[in-house]
């Protein structure tokens, strides 16, 4: 009880061959805090994002589409589905983040090769170039997540059966589309990665000859698997 009385007595009363120190105010801890998370921030909201990952993967497209047809002696419309739409992805990833960052803008450019099945072996071929625009991740050390808006443009070609009124023909023409999408990135090693994507395509793909155009279009859920390799893991910025 003495030792309590004795903290609540006046400062006055107290022996002065000591300095008396104040607590620290509030605005003090608040700087000592904000200080304290600008230097915690790269570990806490992820790793240093370094990006230059050459891809291949395979894709798949949505296989419902709306036709038009037009020819001298046919003006027809309607909807179906091809037996299966997908094909293969060659492409690059490539970041730009300020050193230590954990973010920082992503472009990416790939190749596409897509075949769209319809009764077998006919259907619709395209080879399509496509460029993207987004943001990129490196969550850790093994995730990094990146979305990405992106646009391609390419040549097609379509094959239509033989049947009981008319010979086996194609028509040829260009594929143009729109995508969004968000892909996700695991690394196995330092150079080598898998990924998965999902996202949302707008296809339209514009075809004629011999008399007959078409139409075809395209939109839905797109999906896609790939394995990748970093050549360099030097954020660019630093170069």
């Amino acid at each position: 009880m003495t030792r309590f009385l004795h903290h609540l007595e006046p400062v006055s009363t107290m022996s002065t061959s000591r300095p008396v120190t104040s607590a620290p105010t509030p605005a003090l801890q608040g700087l000592r805090l904000l200080a304290l998370l600008a230097i915690l921030t790269p570990s806490v909201w992820g790793v240093e994002l370094a990006m230059r990952d050459l891809d291949l993967g395979l894709v798949s497209w949505p296989r419902s589409f709306d036709w038009t047809l037009s020819s001298t002696v046919v003006d027809d419309s309607g909807r179906d589905a091809y037996v299966g739409a997908g094909g293969l992805r060659v492409g690059m990833r490539w970041a730009l983040s300020r050193p230590g960052s954990p973010v920082g803008l992503m472009a990416s450019g790939d190749v596409m090769m897509l075949t769209m099945q319809y009764q077998g072996s006919d259907g619709l071929n395209a080879i399509a170039g496509r460029l993207g625009l987004g943001g990129a991740w490196a969550v850790h050390d093994a995730i990094t997540l990146s979305a990405e808006i992106g646009a391609g443009y390419g040549l097609s070609t379509m094959r239509f059966p033989a049947s009981l009124a008319s010979t086996a023909s194609s028509v040829d023409g260009s594929t143009l589309f729109y995508d969004a999408q968000f892909r996700a990135t695991w690394h196995l090693a330092r150079q080598w990665s898998v990924n998965a994507s999902v996202g949302w395509v707008v296809a339209s793909h514009s075809l004629s000859g011999s008399g007959t155009s078409v139409d075809i279009d395209q939109e839905g859920l797109m999906f896609g698997l790939g394995l990748g390799w970093r050549y360099s893991d030097v954020p660019p910025l630093l170069e």
